[in-house]
């Protein structure tokens, strides 16, 4: 069975290769990972995060637990210009 990831394109694909390689333990992988669906996806779908998934050794709950936790990861296709605005303690 082939890996999810060989759908993506190929500078895609080598990227993620090489981030699963740097890692002794493909878990460790998950977030520079969902970057890079991002960027394959146009943000963290259901499908990327199942993709991500399926190459770490996770389920895509676990995965989706770290994409719901950082909001720098989109889980809807955002427009052209994105305005954040940081509203915690750190930020006053």
């Amino acid at each position: 069975m082939s890996s999810p990831i060989n759908e993506w394109s190929h500078s895609h694909q080598e990227r993620a290769k090489r981030i699963l390689a740097s890692y002794p333990d493909p878990r460790s992988a998950i977030m520079p990972l969902l970057y890079v669906a991002s960027l394959e996806h146009g943000c963290v779908s259901p499908n990327a995060m199942r993709e991500v998934a399926a190459v770490t050794g996770v389920t895509a709950a676990q995965v989706e637990s770290v994409a719901s936790f950082y909001t720098m990861f989109k889980r809807d296709e955002v427009g052209t210009y994105l305005v954040s605005v940081c509203t915690s303690i750190s930020c006053y």
